[in-house]
């Protein structure tokens, strides 16, 4: 099948909002922040810090994005392709551009 990419945001991301520090970023990666719900009040600075710790990666057909029952520390939205979701080995939805999970364990330190 068709590799699918996928933007991570990790929990120290979030928690670097209070810091000073900001690098600059693609506008582009602003604006997909920007598409999700939670993140849509931010102010530009805030979006940077967040665009400045958010990673590209790839992920094959058949691969383990999580696990059911594992903490959840990470954020993912999909910039290519699907990703299929799955609970006890059946399908739930299938997730394409765009779409995104693990904002309430980003934000709360759930399962």
């Amino acid at each position: 099948g068709k590799p699918c990419t996928i933007a991570l945001l990790l929990k120290d991301a979030v928690d670097s909002l209070s810091s000073s520090v900001c690098k600059l970023s693609s506008r582009k990666t602003v604006d997909l922040i920007r598409r999700v719900y939670i993140f849509r009040q931010l102010s530009d600075h805030h979006c940077l810090l967040l665009a400045n710790s958010a990673r590209a990666i790839t992920r094959l057909q058949g691969d383990v994005m999580t696990r059911e029952g594992e903490l959840a520390s990470q954020f993912f939205m999909i910039l290519s392709g699907d990703l299929i979701e799955t609970q006890k080995g059946r399908t739930v939805r299938t997730l394409s551009k765009f779409d995104y999970f693990g904002e309430q364990g980003l934000l709360h330190d759930k399962v």
